[in-house]
């Protein structure tokens, strides 16, 4: 389970069973109803309404969130969510505290949910269960029960904008205690449940725990409630906070210091949360809009890679695993993926034609996977992979020019031989040749060692420009702008040594290339995507490059870029908005956390 939250504390997406998909929630906010001293009426209001301050923050070294409340009616509230490591279980710890001297007053916490289950408004229902005291939303085989281990004082089950709609029945403090509800043309389902938590006032707080359990089947879904309840929201709290930190205990390299290092921290956190835990994939963002809930193999590749420097082999062996599952019979590894690999047609998700790097990066990784854990069992269960990519790529090269064929490049703008496709194919294919001769393939091991010796002549003739003074982006169709995916030749793939001379003028053609009032650094002189910004993965590119041939200053300079245009919450967009340095696109993006990982990494082992 994987739950989204925006900065204002409203729940806005409940991905299970995968990370990624289906997502099943529309909205879930929670509302306060408060009686005054005497005989008074009530007031009503929603937590995601303007009348509060809110503050939001992760608790030191894991993926808890707390957000905070003040400013209306004297109070002050605070809700601490999370998803338990190992059920699928969603905890929201709310307390209500009185902060001013009004006197005593009476508090109702009202939880609303509107899922939208399997993606559709069509065919959900929802049931009040007055046995296990919650409500349970269902479609085909998918159930979500929402509960606390406080008995409710008042239900409601309605259609959303329809009759009973149990967001505006909530507004009066009072539900109407509707038992079910069946989705209606367009219109689903919603439903509410309410808790009189008692008197709150200066010094006297009131705490609510309340759950969020899924499952196929309607028992299954109902015993996870159960045991959430029976081992108690502290518990659970304690527990997943425990994993988080042991996670990333030691994770951060110790001279790291300041904002880069919690960035690195929260990075670790963030790429784990990307894993699923059933199939092994690493999702690009928790994102539907922009939509980027999928496992591209080029963003896995990223991922893994950082996720194998900072200790984690045994998510990266999985991601790994992951792509034997996802490749096709012809060895290529699609554009993008759902987290389940094995979903034909539309399951596959969204693509528009095949990019060779994507095969060809996760080759090279499973090879340095390789070489930081020598596991000889790993390297044989991915022999089959190695073998049918490289047959794939072999059938990507012309015969008469000994050159690749034009592909969908990393960008995804169009079909070009783009330099990064060469780059990875021959990292690829030569790391295919490694894999060979551990597992004494000596045909293949001299096979694949000339091929790949070849195309790396054919790149480093085609692409380098002598009179410009750097590497070019495409041969065809030329295109003569530096590229910041052609750092690629040095890291990772370590094609050309980082102080070779083309490499330094290629990084100073790009360092010189924008003029962004945020700063930055972005992918090519005219990218045009969202109007064109500084992207996280450029800079750190950079700083990987700087730091490699000593030139810390800049190297970190590039570091504190990223880190200044974090969230608030540490986490890393696509993009910065060029002006203003908004985070923009797709957050957290796992590309962007993996190479800040990475360059940081480099950076605190560089030498001046």
């Amino acid at each position: 389970m994987t739950a989204c939250m925006l900065p204002n504390g409203t729940l806005s997406a409940l991905f299970w069973p995968h990370a990624g998909y289906p997502q099943h929630l529309k909205e879930a906010s929670t509302g306060v109803f408060v009686t005054g001293p005497g005989d008074r009426g009530g007031e009503f209001v929603w937590l995601d309404e303007k009348s509060w301050t809110v503050g939001q923050r992760y608790l030191a070294h894991s993926n808890v969130v707390e957000t905070t409340y003040e400013g209306w009616g004297g109070l002050l509230v605070s809700k601490t969510a999370f998803v338990d490591h190992e059920l699928d279980v969603l905890v929201c710890t709310h307390r209500v505290a009185g902060v001013s001297d009004g006197g005593a007053r009476g508090v109702r916490l009202l939880q609303y949910q509107n899922p939208e289950m399997g993606e559709t408004r069509w065919g959900d229902a929802v049931f009040y269960d007055q046995r296990h005291d919650g409500v349970l939303h269902h479609y085909l085989d998918t159930y979500l029960a929402f509960c606390s281990d406080e008995q409710s004082s008042s239900f409601q089950c309605g259609i959303t904008d329809g009759e009973g709609d149990a967001r505006a029945d909530c507004e009066d403090g009072s539900l109407g205690g509707t038992t079910a509800a069946l989705y209606r043309g367009r219109l689903g389902v919603n439903s509410a449940l309410a808790y009189d938590l008692g008197t709150v006032g200066r010094g006297i707080s009131r705490r609510l725990d309340y759950f969020v359990t899924a499952g196929p089947t309607l028992d299954l879904t109902i015993s996870a409630m159960e045991t959430a309840r029976s081992i108690g929201a502290r518990k659970l709290l304690a527990r997943t906070a425990g994993h988080w930190a042991s996670s990333v205990r030691r994770r951060v390299p110790p001279n790291l210091r300041g904002p880069v290092a919690r960035l690195v921290e929260r990075s670790v956190l963030v790429l784990q949360l990307a894993c699923d835990r059933e199939t092994g994939g690493i999702i690009a963002c928790p994102s539907i809009d922009p939509d980027y809930r999928y496992v591209w193999p080029r963003d896995g590749f990223y991922a893994a890679l950082a996720l194998d420097r900072t200790g984690h082999h045994a998510e990266a062996a999985r991601f790994y695993s992951w792509c034997t599952r996802a490749q096709d019979r012809t060895g290529v590894l699609h554009q993008r993926y759902f987290a389940k690999p094995e979903h034909v047609g539309p399951s596959w998700g969204p693509s528009w034609g095949e990019e060779t790097d994507e095969t060809s990066a996760v080759m090279w990784g499973v090879v340095e996977h390789f070489r930081l854990t020598r596991d000889m069992g790993f390297l044989s269960h991915m022999w089959p992979f190695m073998r049918r990519a490289t047959e794939y790529l072999v059938g990507t090269v012309n015969e008469a020019s000994g050159r690749m064929e034009p592909t969908m490049d990393l960008w995804e703008e169009g079909s070009s031989r783009h330099i990064y496709s060469v780059i990875t194919a021959v990292a690829g294919i030569r790391a295919a040749a490694v894999a060979a001769k551990r597992l004494r393939f000596e045909d293949e091991t001299l096979e694949w060692e000339t091929l790949s010796r070849s195309l790396e002549r054919h790149l480093l003739g085609d692409y380098w420009s002598g009179e410009l003074g750097h590497f070019i982006r495409n041969t065809a169709p030329r295109d003569e702008q530096p590229d910041i995916s052609s750092l690629a030749l040095s890291y990772p793939f370590g094609i050309l040594p980082d102080d070779d001379l083309r490499m330094v003028r290629t990084a100073d053609a790009l360092a010189g290339a924008f003029e962004f009032k945020a700063g930055g650094v972005g992918r090519f002189p005219s990218d045009s995507n969202y109007g064109g910004n500084p992207w996280i993965i450029s800079a750190c590119w950079l700083a990987l490059h700087y730091s490699r041939v000593g030139d810390l200053r800049k190297a970190r300079s590039m570091l504190n870029w990223c880190a200044e245009h974090a969230t608030g919450l540490g986490l890393l967009p696509e993009q910065a908005e060029k002006d203003t340095g908004k985070p923009l696109s797709a957050i957290p993006l796992s590309w962007s956390h993996a190479m800040l990982i990475l360059a940081a990494q480099e950076a605190s082992s560089a030498r001046r």
